[in-house]
């Protein structure tokens, strides 16, 4: 996590060694994220976000020499109280994707739908609803319908169901 955001810093916050147009184009793009409504001092508040979650892995390094640093100790760490499945990974993937400009969301989700049905534009994300449970009536299964992710836009309503592996997993009579 803490290595991600430490790339993000990287092209968002000035360094004394910028050249100046490097300078420029962190005040591009600190401007873009500004025009989404960010506070122009997103950038400090996320640095010290930051030094606050390194200080608090420097206080937990008792048993682990290579330090909270190490992904391979965090993973192995999380993994004991993760159960990692589509469903986590379901939530960690739009949990993130749902901060971004709508426009910028919904260009990557639409890219990354390799059928071309989706419109070219959303409109603004209305509601997300993570594993709404439905009623089954009208379809093939017997008690109710669970999609991983329910999006609500003003243009349209979007189901969508996350498979891990490769895209002949889905029952398409889960829907119908």
């Amino acid at each position: 996590m803490l290595t991600h955001a430490d790339a993000l810093l990287a092209l968002l916050e000035d360094q004394p060694d910028d050249t100046p147009a490097q300078l420029a184009a962190k005040t591009a793009l600190r401007a873009k994220f500004v025009e989404y409504e960010l506070p122009a001092d997103f950038v400090t508040d996320l640095r010290a976000d930051i030094d606050a979650l390194r200080a608090a892995f420097a206080g937990q390094r008792v048993d682990n020499q290579e330090g909270g640093e190490n992904t391979s100790a965090i993973g192995t760490l999380m993994g004991k109280h993760i159960n990692h499945c589509e469903d986590s990974l379901t939530a960690a993937v739009f949990t993130h994707l749902l901060h971004l400009p709508v426009e910028l969301f919904w260009r990557i989700l639409r890219d990354a739908c390799y059928t071309c049905r989706l419109p070219e534009n959303s409109g603004e994300v209305l509601d997300a609803a993570f594993w709404p449970a439905w009623d089954a009536a009208g379809t093939n299964n017997s008690a109710r319908v669970i999609p991983d992710l329910f999006l609500r836009f003003t243009e349209f309503d979007l189901i969508i169901e996350a498979k891990r592996w490769d895209d002949s997993m889905q029952d398409k009579h889960q829907w119908w």
